[in-house]
């Protein structure tokens, strides 16, 4: 995808994630019990739990990483061996 189609996604996606954040809550309110239910310690729940401070940190975590130049496809570092071959350390997408 190309960097701005990558930026409205992001975008898009804190968006909605903003939209719909009752319900993530209430759907997190079942995965909390569940949690308490199996034991879950007190650290591993705090990491589950979600609410609107936590949602609405999350998408402008989003819309920063929309703000940061994309890596992908930036020139590292290249150089000639010997042999005539041209070598290029590029950075690429993982996943």
């Amino acid at each position: 995808a190309s960097t701005e189609q990558k930026n409205q996604a992001l975008q898009y996606a804190a968006e909605i994630l903003l939209k719909h954040a009752a319900t993530i809550i209430k759907a997190n309110t079942l995965d909390m019990a569940n949690g308490r239910q199996k034991n879950l310690s007190a650290a591993m729940l705090d990491r589950l739990e979600l609410n609107e401070k936590r949602i609405k940190a999350i998408s402008e975590g989003m819309l920063a990483i929309a703000e940061l130049p994309d890596p992908v496809g930036r020139e590292l570092e290249s150089w000639d061996r010997p042999n005539g071959l041209y070598i290029r350390k590029v950075t690429v997408p993982l996943g």
